[in-house]
């Protein structure tokens, strides 16, 4: 019996256990792969969460860069935070709707003081909310709008005319304004509303910030007329 091995049966014998090797160390070169596909997948959902983040936050730092902006009557820096045509649009409306409406219960025989105000109003409402739009539309007359909205709510401030400039007063409402907001929240994606001591201030986001959009003043509901 000749107990010499064949070199070639040694050969395939050799490589068949190559073959074997590689077949286990398959799975373990496959593992730094998964492992940095996992990383990928982390740094996508903390980048996703790190934008959502910036996003929820952005509209209070508008409206603190708002206030800045009152704070220092930059009408520069309002005018890329504030859309004035929409505000305007919005508040000569409000006032057009509460100055052109007759009081109810008023007697026509027994003209009084109030209703011979209306009937002035109600003729020159126009020009008057006009005249009251150019003032109210700057650093000053937001901040008065603000501060004291029945500037522009009653009817004897209509009579009085415009306000004058009044930086104390601006001042007055950019100083510890956080303790005025009575709330503020997102009312869609791209809306923010914030309750500034009883008037409303909505934010639009534009794509490249938010700007106020519009200014909800505080009217006092009617007062119900005597029956009979």
């Amino acid at each position: 019996m000749n107990s010499t091995a064949d070199p070639e049966a040694l050969c395939d014998f050799a490589g068949h256990m190559s073959d074997l090797n590689n077949d286990q160390e398959t799975p373990q070169t496959a593992l730094p792969g998964n492992g940095a596909r996992k990383e990928r997948r982390w740094a996508i959902a903390l980048s996703i969460a790190a934008v959502l983040l910036i996003y929820l936050a952005s509209p209070y730092v508008s409206l603190w860069n708002f206030m800045q902006a009152l704070r220092a009557r930059d009408s520069a820096a309002l005018a890329g935070r504030v859309d004035f045509p929409k505000v305007r649009d919005g508040i000569k409306a409000q006032l057009s709707a509460r100055f052109s409406t007759p009081s109810s219960g008023e007697q026509p025989s027994k003209p009084s003081k109030q209703s011979r105000i209306q009937a002035f109003l109600m003729a020159n409402a126009p020009s008057l909310v006009d005249q009251l739009l150019d003032a109210y539309l700057t650093p000053d007359g937001l901040a008065m709008l603000l501060a004291k909205p029945e500037f522009a709510i009653t009817k004897e401030a209509v009579m009085a005319g415009p306000p004058q400039e009044n930086a104390e007063q601006t001042a007055s409402v950019t100083t510890n304004y956080w303790s005025k907001v009575n709330y503020a929240f997102f009312t869609s994606p791209r809306e923010f509303l914030v309750d500034y001591n009883g008037t409303q201030l909505k934010f639009r986001f534009y794509g490249l910030g938010w700007r106020l959009v519009r200014l909800e003043l505080p009217f006092a509901p009617p007062k119900p007329t005597a029956q009979g």
